[in-house]
């Protein structure tokens, strides 16, 4: 895929890989280093720029490379033309690192400015990349048997665009499943992030945030966390098995407050717990060195990814039930991972 670079910075940052070592390192040092990338066709040539774009297909999942930081509009464009995948992934920086870049309709709000300062423009190399690439992977994923529209038209989010005159609250957390350890709880680590409100942050009018971020942890308990710049640092909290809903809040000093999630979206803040999960193995023999192996499992998602088999004699085998003929003393470990990725042994 081919597209012109736009900006000018980009394109100098990329040919200066040219440059004699010597002066690249000075470059480093008071500007900007060179980019490391292919300068020969179909690479670069001239002001238009190449890039592979590629699709894979897994059963019914379609992973797509997203060849630099795309925004959102990008991915949710080739999911709405595509009518039969389970679940179109989106491999950001697959490829290539072509800096961020949206459909062209929302180029003008990269400009660094307004609605809020950043450095999308700085960072963009071409108002249309977005539409290239989300163009060319509708027609991979045809290639690749999806039904698909014959072009894909990329729109706007449902976005909350008054939210740009308050302040901003999120939560991250890592994971928002879990299985519970042998201690009867998960771990959850959790960070809020915390901004002033966009549009006057922009215009320099924006209230500054002194106070902290409170948190209700959904399960009866509640704490204050200070914003650090723009999060709270990461920390630990501990759950039952069980679902929970965190609820944020986020003051300026002007006395204005934001909630998070917004009341429609509970589910965007839902933390979900389940049981430990345990393994255990049934094992019948035929009485003449063959045994057959059962795994059981208790707990957990309830989304079995691998059953592993390890005998006692080192050979290996794979499922729920397996069946191996021992030449001297049976035995086997089992290690099993459910859908959360979490793995519990059991030996027999």
């Amino acid at each position: 895929m081919y597209v012109p670079i736009t900006n000018p910075l980009l394109g100098a940052l990329n040919y200066s890989w040219k440059l004699p070592t010597g002066v690249q390192a000075a470059e480093c040092a008071n500007a900007a280093c060179p980019i490391n990338r292919a300068l020969t066709p179909p690479y670069a040539a001239g002001a238009v720029i190449g890039t592979p774009v590629t699709a894979l297909r897994i059963g019914n999942v379609a992973y797509v490379s997203l060849n630099g930081e795309a925004f959102p509009e990008v991915r949710h464009a080739i999911a709405s033309a595509v009518h039969d995948a389970g679940m179109i992934v989106g491999l950001s920086l697959g490829q290539d690192q072509l800096g961020y870049y949206e459909p062209a309709f929302a180029w003008a709000f990269a400009n660094g400015e307004t609605p809020y300062g950043s450095d999308h423009l700085e960072y963009n190399v071409s108002p249309i990349l977005g539409d290239e690439i989300i163009q060319t992977q509708v027609r991979n994923l045809s290639a690749l048997g999806f039904t698909t529209d014959a072009i894909a038209i990329p729109k706007p989010e449902d976005n909350d665009y008054a939210q740009a005159l308050h302040p901003g609250v999120q939560l991250l957390a890592s994971p928002f499943r879990a299985d519970a350890g042998s201690n009867g709880v998960a771990s959850i680590q959790l960070e809020g992030i915390c901004g002033d409100a966009a549009l006057q942050s922009s215009l320099g009018i924006a209230k500054s945030i002194s106070q902290p971020i409170h948190f209700d942890f959904g399960d009866g308990t509640q704490g204050l966390k200070a914003c650090n710049g723009r999060r709270t640092g990461y920390f630990i909290h501990d759950y039952a098995p069980g679902t929970y809903h965190l609820n944020l809040s986020l003051t300026d000093d002007g006395g204005d407050t934001t909630v998070w999630p917004p009341a429609a979206h509970p589910e965007w803040t839902e933390i979900v717990v389940y049981a430990p999960f345990t393994a255990s193995i049934s094992a019948v023999s035929d009485g003449s060195g063959g045994v057959t192996y059962t795994a059981h499992t208790d707990g957990g998602d309830g989304n079995i990814l691998s059953y592993r088999w390890t005998f006692a004699d080192g050979s290996k085998a794979s499922g729920a039930t397996v069946t191996h003929t021992f030449q001297s003393t049976p035995g086997a470990t089992l290690v099993v991972t459910d859908g959360t990725g979490t793995s519990a042994v059991a030996n027999a």
